[in-house]
């Protein structure tokens, strides 16, 4: 696999970017193109201007994305801010898969676990979730109970209940102040809902890496007492 990345703040940077993926060998050699978009600042409406120049420029690219979560996302009318993950695969390909909000996630969870049975060429799942935290650990919980050994990753942005939600705003974009509602892209740009790419290979390798707990740093001190509170001025001991 080749990775191309961009960083774009114009639609000519946009422009710029593609026809020079246009013209790399890699475009035509590739069994599939994937492409990941990294929205910051950027309305809906123009990541979904910019995601319908690149699908027609590039017709048989595969294109996921979504908006990162930030403090101040106000958006400027004239400047974009995204950065563009060309990714070009040789021998394997990915399949994009697009559920909405209102979905039954356990169920579609232990439905799709069953299909991964029938696809051993399945090497890996990335997702790009925004809705309730619980559904995407629900979903998880039955994909994974019988495919252990296909590594899933990915983003989950946490947003309101999405069976009351009726206007474009969601959590972090109230915590952050955000004039930007969160959106998730694929062949259209949405705001709640799941994306899943799926890895597929015979010969494609997918390393994962696990971070959990936390690690000092420093060296280790042992608190023995404390004197005063410097809040209130009153003694803790």
């Amino acid at each position: 696999m080749l990775q191309k990345t961009y960083t774009t703040y114009t639609m000519k940077d946009v422009v710029q970017a593609v026809q020079e993926v246009c013209a790399m060998p890699e475009r035509t050699a590739s069994k599939c193109i994937l492409l990941k978009m990294l929205f910051s600042k950027t309305s809906e409406e123009q990541a979904e201007s910019v995601r319908r120049y690149i699908q027609s420029a590039l017709p048989d690219i595969k294109i996921v994305g979504m908006l990162q979560t930030e403090f101040g996302n106000v958006y400027d009318a004239q400047h974009l801010n995204i950065v563009l993950g060309f990714h070009f695969f040789e021998q394997s390909e990915v399949e994009i898969r697009e559920y909405g909000g209102r979905e039954d996630y356990t169920a579609l969870g232990r439905s799709l676990g069953q299909e991964l049975q029938d696809m051993p060429y399945v090497k890996g799942i990335e997702v790009f979730f925004a809705g309730r935290s619980q559904y995407l650990t629900s979903f998880m919980d039955e994909l994974s109970a019988e495919n252990e050994n296909i590594p899933i990753f990915g983003v989950d942005v946490e947003v309101e209940d999405l069976y009351t939600l009726q206007q474009s705003k969601n959590f972090f974009s109230e915590i952050t102040h955000s004039e930007i509602p969160h959106y998730l892209v694929s062949d259209h740009v949405f705001l709640h809902g799941m994306v899943l790419v799926l890895y597929m290979g015979q010969d494609l390798h997918l390393q994962v890496d696990y971070i959990l707990g936390w690690k000092a740093l420093g060296r280790y001190m042992t608190i023995s007492g404390v004197e005063e509170n410097h809040i209130d001025r009153k003694s803790v001991v």
